[in-house]
């Protein structure tokens, strides 16, 4: 019998090692259910706040027109000191450089920080387009993170999954603004360029955020435009209230002969190339390209401009918008007529829409005030555009008063 009183023994320490396994598995188990969910998390948050601190904007390639005057005008609103209770919407003719200009001074070394570019294109959702910018991930949901949240463990956190993939990242952005501000005291700055990429659905969206995280100041929107739309589109949603436009034009003549003359043209050829282009970017490069590399005369330069103008200016010699004929006949005259000038011109809201829209006319917004007169300029899409018409006009009277005398 006394042999037998050591198995009590072994049997209890047996139970007793098993329930102190059972015990370290489950605690382990936990840990890892909940610690590693939780790790995963904060190293998500901490990779796009880091892109974010770093800032994303690709650099400016090839030549460019040095424009300091506008430069100093978008430091601010690239690094703002503090929140404003704005967005914004930088516009501009196609070929001014605009998209230039704002992604130079967006990578300067004491703005690119906090900062975010995205050149939004047709072929990638934009919730992809956005989310690459800032390097975000979707949150992967675990029981134990559904129990925290419903439990409102991280307080700060907004991460609320929803169905949409854009609205989740839009509230990832806003609470990494959050985060920018308590470290910097300022928001993050988010670069929308060609904003009108996209479909109406998911740009009223971005819309309205921009609205709330304007509001909020976590997150200032500045989009970047061509289209001269652009206004009305934010003005349909809504969004207009808090809105501050911009718009960037062409060079002054010192700048543009300050780049031509960097480009080796002498001043002869240089006064040639600014009355036929003025100081629209696109043009001016196109003129180092086909006269300094390709070696072409200038008179064949001009006759390629005109060519590419002459596609355009086509619309208004059909017999449907030949009305367009009489608005750049009054604009030869003039530098602008108001846009009620125009509409005492092309009465009809169709043809209006449809010749304004086209590549030969520009609209320009020179007061915040939409009621006041002068609210919307109208000129000549560019000022090859109007050699051409110039042109157009000449070789026109002429062919009418040869058949007169004929």
């Amino acid at each position: 019998m006394n042999q037998l009183k050591w198995v009590p023994t072994v049997i209890r320490n047996f139970f007793i090692g098993k329930a102190v396994i059972a015990g370290g598995t489950l605690i382990l188990g936990a840990g890892l259910t909940t610690g590693y969910p939780a790790y995963v998390e904060w190293e998500r948050k901490r990779n796009m706040a880091n892109t974010i601190l770093r800032g994303s904007c690709p650099p400016v390639d090839g030549h460019y027109v040095e424009r300091p005057s506008i430069e100093a005008q978008l430091r601010p609103i690239l690094k703002p000191d503090a929140p404003s209770d704005q967005f914004f919407l930088i516009m501009g003719e196609h070929g001014t450089g605009k998209s230039t200009i704002v992604r130079k001074v967006s990578t300067e070394k004491d703005v690119i920080s906090g900062l975010l570019y995205v050149q939004l294109e047709g072929n990638s959702s934009l919730d992809k387009q956005l989310g690459q910018a800032f390097h975000y991930s979707p949150q992967k949901e675990t029981f134990w993170g559904s129990i925290r949240h419903k439990l409102s463990y991280v307080k700060d956190s907004e991460i609320a999954h929803t169905e949409d993939p854009l609205d989740n990242v839009l509230i990832s952005l806003k609470e990494q603004g959050r985060i920018l501000f308590r470290r910097k005291k300022r928001p993050i700055v988010l670069i929308i360029d060609n904003y009108l990429m996209n479909e109406p659905k998911n740009l009223r969206t971005l819309q309205s955020f921009a609205k709330s995280a304007a509001a909020e100041g976590s997150v200032q929107i500045v989009f970047v435009s061509s289209e001269g739309k652009a206004p009305d589109f934010l003005a349909e949603s809504g969004a207009k209230s808090r809105m501050w436009t911009y718009e960037i034009g062409d060079a002054t003549e010192e700048e543009a002969k300050a780049y031509l003359s960097a480009m080796g043209f002498d001043p002869n050829l240089q006064k040639k190339i600014l009355h036929l282009c003025g100081g629209r970017f696109v043009d001016l490069d196109s003129a180092r390209l086909q006269i300094m590399q390709r070696k072409n005369t200038f008179e064949e330069f001009r006759q390629s401009l005109f060519a590419a103008r002459g596609v355009e200016f086509g619309l208004l010699r059909r017999k449907e918008y030949s009305e367009g004929l009489v608005l750049a006949s009054v604009l030869l005259k003039k530098d602008y007529i108001t846009m009620q000038g125009c509409i005492d011109i092309l009465p009809e809201t169709p043809i209006r829409e449809s010749i304004l829209r086209s590549h030969v006319f520009a609209t320009h917004l020179f007061q915040r005030n939409p009621e006041d007169d002068d609210y919307v300029h109208v000129t000549f899409q560019s000022t090859a555009m109007k050699r051409y018409a110039e042109m157009y006009f000449q070789k026109n009277t002429a062919n009418l008063a040869s058949k007169g005398q004929s």
